[in-house]
């Protein structure tokens, strides 16, 4: 890249500047992009990085690594109603790549961030070069060099650069800035340099597989290949009436290069599926909005939003959904004027650059008059699919999508600054001068909106400042705050209850408020809380597992069992739900129902010995004892120092009146655990028959209790998260949620004021009265996609194969053998 390029590649050799002074540059814009995101690197996983890294397991590793490639960025499957349909395989790949290597810390994440930031400031100075051209050649470098060192700078790169899920822009920016690099080295005047060109194509590809606006990168591809061939443009030509060979091979060029760009789309498109994006109303309300008119009007609107962003980035928000802007319903609203005004300046830019480009029999025709233009394209094309002019999408307003449009922008700015009309050191001095001093503006603001980003609970209360009308950042900041426990609970539970105030339909605060009472054991108010999450959205899948677990603590096990069962027809595969009613039916004493939900559990999580464990109790329960002491002993094969299974085992043992074995499972529990109260009293309990004490007798070895891990807590996301809860069918209504067997019928309809409003037990409050807890919450495991489960009466008769020969004794080459079936699935 730069001065020393070959000629027969005319748009590259632009200035004949002294080495030593370029590297000068490169060397000042790398530091410059490395100093103004330096004060990031110890920043934590915040707002989109907990579902898109903390919570996926595409990942942390934890399912095949093929999967990426048929879920979402946020680890869902492309097909489901549930997916956000943002398909960015090689930006999952690099997080489990750095996962892989450094584990889930946060600080190597953001390393990787900033290099890639650097790497582009880069490439897009050297894009400049090309670019940009002028009658003086040293004009023409200020102005590459100041467009440089604004895009390294601009605060607006923040969201990108500082967000670790920020790196989908990144390297969707890397690829497309390579790819237009080796597009300018493929399209020779003469002829095509295929391997150049290849490259190019699949850096669009691959930019596009990092974040969709990626393959916008194409349409600057033809925008340079019209307006850069030899000095001259496709106009003259035309203009000429000469159908040259120099056209014939940029067509060919083109033609080949648009079919397959065109076909990587469709490809692309078709990955959605039928089911349509999971968008919800208040991700984008104008999309949802009834009148065209106020969709029209507002998304016209948000461009000029937009494009104060970039000229005056001062307010800087993560997040600008609910009513954060409000509409635009009518032609006589004040905002219309800076739409109007937007588009008189955009226009007056466009006619500038089209009137420079245009060819003049008065005017040199070349490269210095199309260098406006190009910029235009820069800023327009990537921004595109970000208009809801081809679909919908699922953000008002996105900082983060700024990222590679802002390029456009640092070279219109870089090339208004430094306009060739007039020359002498002291304009250029002058010039320097308000360069250094916007870029250092841009660069005490990027430090500043940094710092906002190191924590979640910082992040949040710079978003109050600017958006105080959004209930999704009282949502986000009190769940910061209960996350950080101790003192800043109680707070957290105060702003959590605002946002469903503020929202009195909002599922995601009821969620994260049910779930923070809930890790503090106050188990009514909790269920109070996710009822209203349920009556908001009743599809909400993680509300339904967390109730289940609530009722659970709370006795009521038949309504457990049922929320169970209805978040089983919402997710079929769900492991811990299985596990969970196996639970909630052994309890209740239905233990056939108990053995078939954790057949169901140990089919999808065959390596579990906690499945198994429980298991065996629910068949011990129904009289089945040797089949329950073979689920004992091979819980001990996937893990022999289980404490569970050997204290199962052991009091098993003690009631088939076998109390040595028995004596010995116990002893090394107690081993194991020696501070396991159930252990050391079954073991005492043995013991005493032993001896011959004749009032001595077992009780209950474990029970069937539910894991205490709540998964993790909703709206914990940004915008383009794909949320875990189903989108409501209307904005002021929500479908009826009827529990089984608790309490009074749930309804929150079209005519109900405040979620609190609902019906619940008469004995239960009704509201959260100043509950003072302290304390973190728990985080639950994703579940793990798994093989398609078989029909249970055969799956039960698959297990009458289980180590037969090997029921009742603990000899270690047969125990081999069962962990051998079991590397084999051949017991499952």
């Amino acid at each position: 890249a730069g001065v020393n390029a070959p000629k027969e590649r005319g748009p590259e050799r632009n200035i004949s500047l002294t080495r030593r002074f370029r590297d000068k540059v490169i060397i000042g814009i790398t530091l410059l992009a490395l100093v103004s995101y330096t004060n990031s690197f110890f920043g934590d996983f915040v707002f989109d990085d907990i579902p898109a890294i903390v919570n996926n397991g595409d990942v942390r590793g934890t399912t095949p690594i093929l999967n990426m490639f048929d879920n979402d960025f946020w680890g869902q499957n492309m097909l489901s109603n549930r997916s956000h349909h943002s398909y960015r395989p090689l930006t999952t790949l690099s997080f489990r790549a750095t996962h892989a290597m450094f584990g889930l810390t946060p600080f190597p994440f953001h390393v990787v961030n900033v290099i890639l930031h650097v790497i582009n400031s880069l490439l897009f100075f050297f894009a400049c070069e090309v670019l940009i051209h002028s009658r003086s050649a040293k004009s023409a470098f200020v102005s590459s060099a100041l467009a440089g060192a604004f895009f390294a700078a601009h605060p607006i790169h923040t969201e990108a650069v500082s967000s670790i899920v920020g790196r989908a822009e990144l390297l969707s920016a890397f690829f497309a800035l390579v790819g237009f690099r080796a597009y300018v080295c493929a399209a020779r005047v003469q002829e095509t340099d295929i391997k150049w060109l290849v490259v190019a194509i699949l850096s669009a590809v691959a930019a596009m597989l990092c974040k969709e606006q990626g393959i916008t990168i194409a349409a600057l591809y033809f925008a340079y290949d019209l307006l850069y061939p030899n000095r001259t443009h496709i106009w003259h030509y035309l203009s000429a009436g000469a159908y040259k060979k120099e056209v014939q091979t940029m067509l060919r060029r083109l033609g080949s290069m648009g079919l397959v760009v065109f076909a990587a789309i469709v490809w692309r498109v078709n990955l959605n599926g039928a089911a349509p994006a999971n968008i919800l109303p208040e991700e984008n309300p104008a999309g949802f909005a009834s009148s065209l008119k106020t969709r029209v009007l507002t998304w016209n609107y948000l461009l000029s939003v937009n494009a104060w962003l970039l000229l005056a980035p001062s307010r800087l928000l993560c997040d600008y959904s609910h009513d954060t802007i409000p509409l635009v319903t009518s032609f006589f609203d004040v905002r219309n004027l800076a739409t109007v005004f937007f588009y008189a300046v955009f226009f007056a830019i466009v006619m500038y650059a089209v009137k420079r480009a245009v060819p003049s029999q008065k005017r040199f025709i070349g490269r210095q008059n199309v260098s406006w233009l190009m910029a235009v394209a820069f800023l327009v094309f990537p921004f595109l699919p970000c208009t809801n002019l081809f679909f919908m999408v699922g953000f008002v307003v996105a900082e983060r999508v700024l990222y590679l449009p802002s390029a456009g922008y640092a070279m219109l700015l870089g090339l208004a600054l430094d306009r060739p009309r007039h020359t002498g050191r002291c304009r250029l001095r002058t010039v320097l001068a308000v360069g250094a001093l916007i870029v250092a503006v841009y660069w005490l603001r990027s430090l500043g909106r940094n710092r906002d980003w190191r924590t979640g609970i910082r992040l949040w209360r710079s978003a109050l400042r600017v958006a105080p009308t959004n209930p999704k950042v009282y949502n986000g900041l009190g769940q910061a705050m209960v996350e950080r426990g101790g003192e800043w609970f109680d707070d957290g539970l105060v702003y959590l209850e605002k946002a469903t105030n503020m929202r009195p339909k909002y599922a995601s605060a009821y969620y994260n408020l049910g779930t923070a009472l809930a890790t503090q054991g106050n188990y009514k108010q909790a269920r109070n809380a996710f009822k209203y999450a349920l009556a908001a959205d009743a599809n909400h899948t993680d509300a339904l597992y967390n109730q289940g677990l609530t009722l659970y603590k709370l006795g009521k096990y038949d309504s457990s069992a049922y929320h169970f069962e209805k978040l089983l027809d919402l997710q079929p595969k769900r492991v811990d739900a299985y596990f969970n009613m196996g639970a909630a039916l052994h309890a209740l004493g239905e233990y056939g129902e108990a053995v078939d939900s954790y057949a169901w559990a140990m089919h999808l999580d065959p390596l579990s010995p906690q499945h198994v464990t429980n298991y065996g109790l629910s068949k011990a329960a129904q009289g089945d004892s040797m089949e329950a002491e073979r689920a004992f002993r091979h819980a001990l094969v996937l893990n022999p120092d289980d404490v569970p299974a050997l204290t199962a085992l052991g009091v098993h043992l003690g009631r088939n009146e076998r109390y040595a074995e028995a004596e010995a499972e116990l002893l090394q529990a107690a081993q194991l655990a020696p501070d396991d109260d159930n252990v050391a009293h079954h073991l005492e309990i043995t013991r005493r028959i032993m001896q011959g004490d004749d009032d001595a007798f077992y009780d209950e070895a474990a029970t069937a209790t539910p894991p205490a891990t709540p998964p993790p807590a909703e709206d914990y996301a940004g915008n383009d998260h794909a949320d875990y809860a189903e989108p409501l069918e209307e904005h002021t209504d929500a479908p009826a949620y009827e529990p089984h067997g608790d309490g009074q019928r749930v309804h929150a309809g079209a005519n109900d004021h405040h979620v609190l409003d609902v019906a619940v037990d008469e004995q239960e409050p009704d509201a959260y009265d100043d509950p003072k807890y302290d304390g973190e919450e728990d985080m639950a495991q994703a579940p793990s996609p798994a093989p398609a489960p078989k029909a249970q009466q055969q799956y039960r008769d698959d297990h009458d194969d289980w180590a037969e020969d090997g029921a009742g004794t603990s000899d270690a080459s047969e125990q081999q053998d069962w962990a051998q079936d079991v590397d084999n699935n051949d017991w499952d």
